[in-house]
């Protein structure tokens, strides 16, 4: 039977966990160093009134696949809130409206969107059909070169007015993408914005209670009745190598693990943390330092009911 360990319990940790513990000739284990899963998608608990409080908003978008299966697979596909057709309200420069995409086929229900999109001037929602109509026009190629471009200057170069790009496309990056639009990819954006033209995108989800009692408990169940390991409180102190080739894991408790296979599903901030100083210098994990972690500000307004 071949050993795979996971490092790290959050939402990619676990997803990978319940596929391959379906396959009765891998023996899994994960390794999460909180004493709660999830990771970034999971929750804090308040410590004065014990509710679970997520680390950020997530929003679920209708074509979000991979997602929907995992979710359908380990019982949690009644978990998530579906609005049928309006996205979300908005807030700017002190009034709320209702983005609405409506009920046509894709890619129709964005230009349905873009029509009535509440915060556009009549200018400002033909810029943005021509915008649309360009980005539609784009191949994976035409993607590929844009990983070095922020979004801001390709919607620049694009002819997007800045009452379109602060009205819309600067709350798609923030809201998707977890990045301003000075700092997001343009090849990221593109591939989102196609993944909305392509597929049928029209409805956004919203998690019923806190974010990690969406999926974490029931995908350790599933995992673990499936016999598999979800160990809590167990961090890795560092990955092994001989030479280039990873050989075990030396955990907190110095206890040494040497499976077959190592999957690490951590952040690169927090890879970097584990790997031997060395390592960092090769042309591989050199690019580790590349990577920075999202900042998020989150604000919670709990309503008391008498």
């Amino acid at each position: 039977m071949e050993e795979v360990v996971i490092v790290g319990g959050g939402l990619a940790g676990l997803s990978a966990a319940v596929d391959l513990v379906e396959d009765e000739d891998t023996n899994v284990t994960v390794l999460e160093k909180n004493g709660h899963l999830g990771g970034r998608a999971g929750n804090k608990i308040d410590p004065v009134e014990e509710d679970p409080v997520p680390i950020a908003p997530h929003i679920y978008v209708s074509f979000y696949d991979e997602l929907k299966s995992f979710f359908s697979k380990i019982g949690s596909e009644d978990a998530i809130y579906w609005e049928d057709g309006q996205i979300c309200d908005v807030y700017y420069e002190g009034e709320f409206s209702t983005v609405k995409t409506g009920h046509l086929k894709p890619p129709w229900y964005l230009a349905s969107l873009f029509a009535n999109y509440p915060l556009f001037s009549t200018r400002e929602m033909l810029n943005n059909f021509k915008v649309g109509s360009k980005l539609y026009l784009l191949d994976e190629d035409d993607i590929e070169d844009l990983d070095d471009t922020t979004v801001e200057e390709f919607l620049n170069d694009l002819g997007a007015s800045k009452g379109v790009i602060d009205k819309f496309y600067r709350l798609i990056c923030l809201a998707l993408l977890n990045a301003p639009v000075e700092k997001c990819s343009a090849a990221e954006f593109c591939r989102l914005m196609k993944n909305f033209m392509k597929t049928d995108g029209r409805d956004w989800g919203y998690a019923k209670g806190g974010l990690g009692d969406v999926y974490t408990e029931n995908a350790r169940e599933f995992i673990e009745e499936h016999g598999g390991e979800v160990r809590m409180k167990t961090a890795v102190e560092e990955i092994k190598f001989e030479s280039e080739e990873v050989t075990g894991l030396e955990l907190e408790t110095g206890e040494y693990v040497e499976p077959d296979q190592i999957i690490s599903t951590v952040p690169p901030t927090v890879l970097r943390d584990i790997l031997p100083e060395e390592q960092m210098e090769t042309e591989f994990f050199s690019h580790l330092e590349n990577f920075h972690g999202v900042p998020y500000y989150s604000a919670f307004a709990c309503l008391m009911v008498r």
